[in-house]
């Protein structure tokens, strides 16, 4: 018997504590700085990665780290319509379900859509494949899973017998060398070879030759640092600290200990551009 959480029942004070009505995507009502993540509701069969949330919350780090560490290229993102294209999920209170749960379909939608719009969030997960070829072999190798198959097999029928059966013994019915013949079989339908082990010679996995951790052009020097640390202080703090954008509740916002002076009628719909100086 295999047993499958597909959902959990969300808090709808999680939706009040970000006064939000709909999730953009990962972002709370659209908004890219604030982006929050759950093992999400459901499974979407058209594309089946994995049973468990791992990889997935892996290269959903990855992403979102890259936007925050690139801000200008989430804005290229932006300006190219990528949040046009996310999908969008409201609370659903008949179903009590609050509008950050969302389903996994709507999860992998927004990977697509999100990889798609930078090549450089693509490659991020370059390697998941090979990680995972390696993964799966080294864990479970074919011997070792077929070996668990035949104890359970033996043991489902001693606990027959013990309770009065008298029928008699019946051997597991696949052996390794079907396993072998059926990755043959597989070979030569796809085209290239496939194995039932994973190959001793497998090189190392090399990640990309990028350094996305690297500093920025026109940021290698203390004094280009403390400028942008000045303007993140200074324009940043105040932007972040306005209640027309943070509200007072916000975990997001900054307390200032002096008041921010507000400009009537000049809401302002963008953070100021992060330069060097």
């Amino acid at each position: 018997i295999v047993l499958k959480s597909l959902g959990l029942l969300g808090d709808f004070g999680v939706d009040r504590f970000h006064k939000m009505k709909k999730m953009v995507g990962d972002f709370c009502d659209g908004d890219w700085r604030r982006v929050l993540h759950i093992d999400d509701t459901g499974m979407y069969f058209s594309n089946i990665t994995t049973f468990s949330t791992g990889i997935g919350t892996k290269g959903w780090v990855l992403t979102y780290k890259f936007m925050f560490d690139f801000p200008k290229e989430y804005q290229k993102m932006q300006q190219a319509g990528y949040l046009n294209q996310l999908p969008v999920h409201e609370a659903e209170e008949k179903y009590d379900k609050p509008a950050y749960v969302k389903d996994a379909r709507m999860a992998q939608t927004t990977g697509v859509i999100t990889a798609s719009m930078h090549p450089k969030i693509a490659s991020l997960n370059s390697m998941d494949g090979q990680y995972k070829y390696r993964m799966y072999h080294y864990s479970h190798p074919t011997d070792k899973l077929l070996q668990e198959c035949i104890e359970s097999w033996n043991e489902y029928q001693e606990a027959w017998n013990k309770q009065g059966s008298t029928h008699p013994y019946i051997p597991y019915p696949y052996t390794r060398e079907m396993i072998d013949g059926y990755f043959k079989d597989y070979s030569r339908h796809v085209g290239f070879p496939v194995a039932s082990d994973c190959p001793e010679d497998l090189p190392p996995l090399q990640a990309g030759a990028e350094d996305l951790s690297a500093m920025p052009p026109g940021l290698d020097s203390e004094e280009a640092l403390t400028a942008v640390e000045d303007l993140v202080n200074s324009q940043h703090k105040a932007w972040w600290s306005d209640d027309r954008i943070s509200p007072p509740n916000s975990v997001f916002r900054i307390l200032n200990t002096s008041k921010t002076t507000s400009v009537p009628n000049s809401k302002p719909d963008k953070p100021p551009a992060l330069t060097a100086g």
